[in-house]
């Protein structure tokens, strides 16, 4: 190899090196995508866990108001449906005869009532014109008194006719009510959760159609050992979770008043604070309460995600500036997905949650 080739070579080797090292500088200058968490304060307390479960608020059997055959069903397992939706319709063609029979019942009443009418008012007519013959040679008392004793037996006949037309009138709004329960609707927002008839069947007054549970109005209920109730206060938030790794809150509602004499335990409901208008949670699912033993106190948290492992114990990268500096931490106990923060950092302090692993001290970052 000539001198001019060592030359040409030995110059791209170093354009090459120079090039990785420009890339290596322009890599460390770039921010790093990252996730962050704010530090938090907040009551904490010593806890037990306890095993309660998902259970609802509104849950029915929606049953038939009247018998009959099922005519249609419009809803199957695991529908959603809304106050009022139809569910269920049943054979109506009776009813509506049994309706235009009350109807024609009702008209017959108000005709017998008008003829009465028309007779008392004759009768009065007659009545009063022999009252003013009294002082006339031609007047008789007796036929007045006649007239006027017809005149009360026509008043009690109105009277009864007035009756029987209200009694009509009523049985004609229940043939009215019945045609109207054909139709089963749903008595509040939910989901069917099981069908208990079908097409064809006859079901009778009682009977129930589908099961109907509402799903966004659950609460939590954990039998507690008696021996911790004492650790709970009225309106006290909780912490729950379905998995390690999620975190919920749910508030004492109440404490049912009556042990289990095997297990030593007394039943305990909590209302769900983060669940609202959401179907986040099924009925019997099985859930973890942590259930206070002890008074609260205030306590800085920190996201178990920010705690990073190192040579010099445990840190976390906290964003200042817009730069990821290592704070070395102290912990305490876990609550959930936070840890308790004894040393190292403070109320509203940033904390990088994801991308950390990758990162190095005071490089640049952004969200």
């Amino acid at each position: 190899m000539t001198k001019f080739m060592r030359f040409i070579w030995f110059s791209c080797l170093c354009l090459m090196v120079m090039r990785g090292l420009v890339g290596a500088v322009l890599a460390q200058d770039r921010p790093a995508s990252v996730g962050v968490d704010q530090v938090i304060e907040d009551n904490v307390s010593h806890t037990v866990p306890v095993i309660g479960r998902i259970v609802a608020t509104q849950r029915a059997t929606v049953a038939a108001k009247i018998a009959g055959p099922i005519k249609d069903v419009r809803v199957a397992v695991g529908q959603r449906v809304q106050r009022g939706d139809p569910l269920v319709i049943l054979q109506a063609d009776r009813l509506q005869a049994l309706k235009q029979i009350q109807n024609a019942i009702l008209r017959e009443k108000q005709a017998a009532l008008k003829k009465i009418q028309q007779r008392l008012a004759l009768v009065q007519q007659e009545a009063d014109r022999l009252a003013k013959l009294e002082n006339s040679v031609a007047f008789s008392k007796a036929k007045l008194e006649d007239k006027r004793l017809e005149v009360q037996s026509l008043k009690a006949e109105v009277t009864q006719a007035k009756a029987t037309i209200q009694v009509a009138n009523a049985q004609l709004q229940l043939a009215d009510i019945d045609l109207k329960n054909a139709r089963i609707t749903a008595p509040f927002d939910g989901v069917i959760i099981e069908k208990l008839a079908e097409i064809g069947d006859y079901i009778k007054i009682g009977d129930g159609v589908v099961i109907l549970m509402n799903d966004t109005k659950i609460e939590i209920e954990a039998d507690v050992p008696t021996s911790r109730l004492s650790g709970l206060m009225p309106d006290q938030v909780v912490r729950f979770y379905t998995q390690p790794d999620t975190n919920f809150t749910a508030r004492l509602r109440h404490i049912i008043p009556e042990e289990k004499s095997l297990t030593r335990t007394q039943a305990v409901r909590f209302s769900l604070q983060d669940i609202v208008g959401k179907s986040t949670f099924s009925n019997g699912q099985s859930v973890t309460v942590n259930v206070p033993i002890g008074d609260a106190r205030r306590a800085i948290m920190v996201a178990k995600d920010a705690v990073m492992v190192g040579d010099r114990g445990l840190y976390v990268y906290a964003v200042q500036d817009q730069k990821a500096v290592i704070k070395p931490v102290k912990l305490g106990e876990a609550i959930g997905s936070y840890f308790i923060v004894e040393q190292g950092l403070k109320r509203g302090d940033v904390v990088v949650t994801r991308g950390n692993e990758r990162l190095r001290p005071n490089q640049t970052v952004k969200f």
